[in-house]
């Protein structure tokens, strides 16, 4: 009696217990704490502001540290950079807040630090920063680039292409060649039609001279037909010798006359060497730029944002703008009647990884995603979306 009183207790205590676990809540997991680094085309914030949002501008927003602060909640992030995160986020069953970071090189920091769990945008993939930190799989590559000044080309450089050495000689090889042609033409008709071409060798070979350039030209004037067989025979040829000549000449100019048109100033600054000693606008906070710069004895003036960094430039302060190529070439699609020109530097490349603290266990999953996402082309796909 005593044994089932005490069965009958424990069975009452274990119920009791299994009806506390089913009530108690559960736990969730913390969400992730992503930086973004705002940089069109890759990060794009998207503000809208409802009413109560304008009321509380003013009000101060949660942040984990320094310059990182939780945007609100009518701020949409977009761009290459967003869309893959969120995808791999999707796969992963990630739950994320998004927090604002102002430079590429205090953001890494607060990854490093346990600040942040990850950080999204271009953020390039070096020795240094693999120091402090580690980076997915490469999901974009890119190169640099120089944003400069583009101005109309004045009398002397569109005339100047014309005469460099190239164009002269190509002029006086084809007057000796027309001079050639000439001195056959009077040859074989002197005798038989001194009328057209006199037998006077100078007065001959004048009119010979004419009859072959309106023949180049394709002009045709009809006042001088040779009679001879011969005559009739090699103009025959120089017909058609001349036209693959034109032609030749005619698309030569062209090109010329279309670079001298553009004014690419690539000739001056085509790599980083061609930059040194001149002034070059910096986005502030990336330390690998601003190494670069010294390596090539360039001197850089930081900017917080890319609208700076062209102030500056027309302002005289700097002589060009540094940043990805594909960073300036949105800018220019964004603003398509302003002066500048881009020059790329293919020498200086480029890739773009997310960032995670070293020995993060979410590393080899998004690796993997990324991978998959590059074998049935998502990645491809969304950057041609916001590039193309």
């Amino acid at each position: 009696m005593f044994f089932k009183s005490l069965k009958g207790l424990l069975c009452l205590k274990l119920r009791i217990a299994g009806l506390l676990l089913i009530a108690l809540p559960v736990q969730a997991s913390p969400k992730l704490r992503v930086g973004v680094y705002v940089s069109p085309p890759y990060v794009i914030e998207n503000q809208v502001l409802t009413v109560n949002d304008i009321s509380s501008l003013n009000k101060p927003s949660p942040s984990p540290k320094s310059s990182a602060h939780q945007p609100k909640g009518t701020t949409k992030f977009d761009g290459i950079s967003i869309e893959i995160w969120q995808r791999m986020a999707t796969s992963e069953n990630l739950e994320y807040e998004y927090y604002i970071v102002k430079e590429v090189d205090t953001g890494i920091n607060q990854v490093a630090n346990g600040t942040l769990d990850l950080l999204v945008g271009p953020i390039s993939i070096t020795p240094e920063r693999l120091k402090k930190v580690a980076f997915t799989q490469p999901y974009y590559s890119s190169y640099l680039a120089l944003l400069v000044p583009s101005h109309p080309p004045n009398l002397w450089q569109l005339i100047h292409p014309f005469l460099q050495r190239a164009a002269l000689l190509t002029v006086l090889g084809l007057v000796l060649l027309l001079f050639l042609v000439a001195n056959i033409i009077w040859f074989v008709e002197h005798k038989r039609n001194p009328e057209q071409f006199p037998k006077n060798y100078f007065k001959g070979v004048r009119e010979a001279f004419w009859f072959v350039s309106v023949t180049t030209t394709t002009v045709g004037y009809g006042d001088k037909v040779p009679v001879t067989a011969t005559g009739r025979l090699i103009t025959h040829l120089w017909m058609w010798i001349s036209l693959a000549i034109t032609s030749s000449i005619t698309a030569g100019l062209v090109t010329t006359f279309t670079l001298a048109l553009t004014q690419q100033p690539a000739k001056e600054l085509s790599n980083l060497q061609d930059l040194q000693n001149k002034k070059v606008a910096l986005l502030a906070g990336s330390s690998y730029l601003i190494n670069l710069t010294a390596e090539y004895k360039i001197t850089p003036v930081l900017a917080n944002s890319l609208y700076q960094a062209i102030n500056l430039m027309y302002s005289g302060q700097v002589d060009a703008v540094l940043d990805s190529y594909r960073v300036l070439k949105y800018y220019l699609d964004q603003n398509p009647r302003v002066a500048l020109t881009i020059l790329p530097i293919y020498s200086s490349f480029l890739t773009y990884g997310f960032v995670l603290p070293q020995n993060s266990p979410l590393l080899n999953k998004l690796n993997i995603d990324i991978l998959q996402m590059q074998q049935d082309k998502t990645i491809s796909n969304i950057i041609d979306k916001w590039i193309e």
